[in-house]
């Protein structure tokens, strides 16, 4: 039986075990780390890449981290697993490929991985990850939608139309566990 995708617009919602699928059939330790850094930060994929090359990011001992732009500070919440991921994306010696190198790289492992490649983009991992994060703190739009870097709260509306299974509310929790409080 053929499971209902979840989309954000024409972008794809990945399901935990998708994301699992997905990730093993990445062929190396380095660009699984990056796609998890793309993941639990739920950065915007430039985002991610500029601050690599910067020396303007920190973490505090709440597990945030702080990127300081030229005219702003944007702080991205993350949690224990998050930050581990992180600090390895920062200290690779490589960054994120081109846009359109990734985007090929992306289609080809949903595709190894045996998942439908429709609508899986650069940015269904930020759209997995804010999902993952409304359905699991539901009270906590407000800080979601700051971290996530969002000035338009209808941008998220979509959420109400995805509805997870008990098992893979679950298997989220496992995920998101540590984001803002126990779960």
């Amino acid at each position: 039986m053929t499971q209902k995708m979840f989309f954000c617009g024409q972008t794809r919602v990945l399901r935990p075990h998708e994301v699992v699928q997905l990730l093993a059939a990445i062929p190396t330790d380095d660009l699984r780390n990056k796609f998890e850094a793309l993941l639990y930060s739920g950065m915007k994929y430039n985002d991610l890449k500029e601050i690599h090359d910067i020396d303007k990011c920190w973490f505090t001992s709440d597990n945030s981290l702080h990127v300081q732009h030229d005219d702003y500070e944007h702080i991205v919440r993350l949690n224990s697993k998050g930050r581990e991921v992180m600090i390895q994306f920062l200290s690779s010696t490589t960054t994120l490929p081109f846009y359109s190198s990734w985007h090929v790289s992306v289609s080809r492992w949903a595709h190894n991985s045996g998942l439908d490649t429709t609508g899986i983009f650069i940015n269904t991992p930020r759209k997995t990850w804010e999902t993952w994060l409304l359905k699991s703190y539901p009270g906590e739009f407000e800080k979601i939608l700051e971290n996530q870097d969002y000035g338009n709260r209808t941008s998220l509306l979509y959420i109400n139309h995805i509805e997870f299974s008990d098992g893979e509310m679950a298997q989220i929790k496992d995920f998101t566990k540590g984001w803002i409080f126990k779960i």
